[in-house]
């Protein structure tokens, strides 16, 4: 910054002058460039430097291929839950339709049927058990429910007694 008026200027009179342009200078700067004001030891420890950056998506991307690799594990288990579920529902329908027949239509023997990814086998026979009066009057029904399931085969079985009331008239 210049003085308005002619003449020679002193040692501290530019110095003042030199001071008041530099200051002026850094004060425009300062606006331009806000981060400029921040001293720069704070500045360089505000953020995060590329390695530390690396360290992080490098911790993060092993847990997630680890995360990854369960998601198979859950889904054989959902859908072998799913199978045995859908297995037992067609043992407890099969149960209830033979309920629904008559006593002469449960005739001593074995059936198979297919009904989809399942093979259902009902057997029915009278047991052996002593003591009773009239081992005629009790039937037994087994219903096994057979699947393939990850190239083995599973099943579900349950076996119930019919028992033969005297009809009164």
């Amino acid at each position: 910054m210049r003085s308005a008026y002619c003449g020679v200027r002193s040692q501290s009179d530019q110095r003042l002058a030199g001071r008041a342009e530099g200051s002026l200078v850094s004060g425009l700067w300062s606006l331009v460039h806000p981060a400029s004001r921040i001293p720069h030891s704070a500045r360089s420890s505000g953020g995060f430097s590329l390695i530390e950056v690396v360290i992080a998506i490098g911790i993060l991307s092993i847990g997630l291929v680890g995360a990854i690799r369960v998601f198979p594990v859950g889904l054989r288990a959902s859908q072998r839950a799913s199978l045995i579920s859908r297995g037992t529902l067609a043992v407890q329908r099969t149960l209830e339709a033979t309920k629904l027949k008559s006593w002469d239509e449960l005739t001593p023997g074995d059936s198979v049927t297919q009904e989809d990814q399942f093979e259902i086998a009902v057997s029915i026979d009278q047991p052996k058990v002593e003591g009773l009066v009239d081992p005629k009057r009790l039937k037994r029904v087994s219903v096994t429910v057979t699947w393939m399931q990850e190239g083995r085969p599973r099943s579900l079985s349950a076996v119930t007694l019919f028992h033969r009331q005297d009809q009164q008239s």
